[in-house]
């Protein structure tokens, strides 16, 4: 995966697909969150974390995911009581598969970063 190279695919996608500037935020929080925990195929973050990173209110930044998950850019799973939601970057370089490091066959998560 390369960081960089996935930006760039990124921004070329929003050309004939347009999103808000609070889902292009929350992608750019997301990705950066996703690289700290070294490309994990599935990893969970806080609201609070993405609002520190983003800027965002809590109901902006629902509405962003859903927009990036509409859009097929993340998918995500919100889980009971006060646990972190689970998300998934796709990739847009590769269409949809997901981030995946060539030696990513150990299944971690990386947890509220």
């Amino acid at each position: 995966m390369n960081y960089i190279s996935e930006i760039n695919h990124f921004y070329d996608w929003l050309e004939t697909n347009p999103v808000s500037d609070s889902a292009i935020a929350l992608w750019h929080a997301l990705m950066h969150i996703n690289n700290k925990c070294g490309w994990k195929p599935e990893f969970s973050v806080s609201i609070s974390t993405i609002q520190n990173k983003t800027g965002l209110s809590k109901s902006s930044i629902l509405r962003a995911r859903t927009a990036l998950a509409e859009a097929g850019r993340i998918t995500f799973a919100s889980r009971e009581g006060q646990k972190s939601a689970m998300y998934s970057l796709i990739a847009c370089h590769i269409g949809a598969q997901r981030f995946v490091l060539e030696q990513s066959t150990r299944n971690g998560r990386c947890k509220n970063h």
